[in-house]
């Protein structure tokens, strides 16, 4: 990690940022599947840590870079009224995915998000964005639960 920096400063600050990006009902580091979600915890946030990547370029031979990557898993409820005409019950994930994804976009629009502001101001890692493709279950009609697994990668080392 950056200057030998504990992965929990890492993962409880990258936590922080996505509490901070929305007004959630629920949020927790312990993974609930939405069926364990009632809808009054809901707009509800879930990060999940699933895999540490080590590597040594070589130019940087003896110093080891980590690729973290987390899930952000997002469980929204859909409004009943959405029979409505002109209405998709995928709306209501819309603004979420828009906080999280300007959230992680950093401090300065085009900067790298860092975690600086969880750190004092200083960069707790190299870098930290979405990396991949956001799984969306997009719920047929009369269905109001909505989920999203958006990846996201935290590099940090050197």
């Amino acid at each position: 990690m950056e200057n030998n920096t504990p992965r929990e400063k890492i993962y409880s600050a990258l936590f922080q940022l996505l509490q901070d990006s929305y007004t959630w009902v629920y949020t927790s580091r312990s993974f609930r599947l939405w069926s364990d979600t009632p809808t009054g915890q809901q707009p509800a946030l879930y990060m999940r840590q699933r895999t540490e990547v080590p590597d040594q370029p070589s130019q940087n031979a003896g110093l080891t870079r980590w690729h973290l990557r987390v899930y952000a898993w997002v469980y929204v409820q859909a409004s009943p009224n959405s029979d409505e005409p002109g209405y998709a019950p995928i709306q209501a994930l819309n603004p979420v995915l828009d906080a999280i994804d300007k959230a992680l976009g950093g401090e300065i629009p085009g900067a790298k998000q860092t975690l600086a502001r969880y750190n004092g101001g200083v960069s707790l890692v190299e870098r930290v964005w979405l990396n991949g493709p956001i799984l969306i279950n997009d719920p047929p009609a009369g269905d109001l639960q909505i989920i999203a697994a958006l990846p996201i990668t935290v590099t940090a080392g050197f």
